[in-house]
């Protein structure tokens, strides 16, 4: 199976670029890091198999170890030091996109495209209006998300986005009861990706 040897050539990469970056190392979890890769192949497998109902294709295996593999890494990261480093997002965003629009899913070749753009737009407009309290790496976090859920149905990047308010606001009204200052930086990336999460979820059931 192709997702394998592209998952473990995708998290050896990440690991490069986040030691590049100057990440440290020794706070970044491999509990999240394991949680968020076999979370991201359950979903996917799951989404996969209810909504591509032509199946049998392997390329898209494929993609989902490279998504799998770069997502657990970002997830630590941002858990750990707050950090989405753009190297990592940006050229996963690119590899993804082309990737998604090269092998034709439920959504058609454009799907992924518009996706990507509406995942992106949305990220970009909060960030603005909320005086940036979403980081440049959210926003290059949003082309690899919205290409995803874009693979399936670009529609569903709206979705994605409501459960990804609700859970954000969840973690921050956490963060203030547990004694966190109001101005304080937030990790938001883990909320975006449990909104895309969810929201392949309920696509597919």
């Amino acid at each position: 199976m192709w997702a394998v040897p592209m998952f473990v050539l995708a998290t050896w990469w990440s690991w490069r670029v986040l030691q590049a970056a100057h990440v440290d190392a020794s706070r970044v979890s491999r509990i999240y890091w394991l949680a968020g890769s076999a979370t991201t192949f359950i979903v996917l497998g799951f989404a996969t198999s209810a909504l591509a109902t032509d199946g049998g294709r392997p390329p898209i295996w494929a993609v989902w170890g490279i998504v799998a593999g770069v997502i657990g890494p970002l997830l630590s990261s941002d858990i750990a030091v707050k950090r989405l480093p753009l190297h990592l997002t940006a050229w996963a965003s690119v590899i993804s996109l082309v990737s998604l629009t090269v092998v034709e899913g439920p959504a058609g070749r454009l799907g992924p495209l518009l996706g990507a753009l509406g995942m992106t737009s949305i990220t970009y407009v909060l960030r603005l209006l909320t005086k940036k309290s979403l980081g440049l790496g959210d926003v290059f976090l949003s082309p690899l998300l919205g290409a995803v859920v874009g693979w399936f149905d670009p529609l569903a990047v709206f979705g994605a986005w409501m459960v990804t308010a609700v859970f954000g606001a969840v973690m921050a009204l956490a963060g203030l009861v547990g004694g966190k200052k109001r101005d304080s930086v937030m990790a938001y990336g883990p909320a975006l990706m449990v909104g895309t999460a969810l929201a392949l979820v309920g696509l597919a059931w």
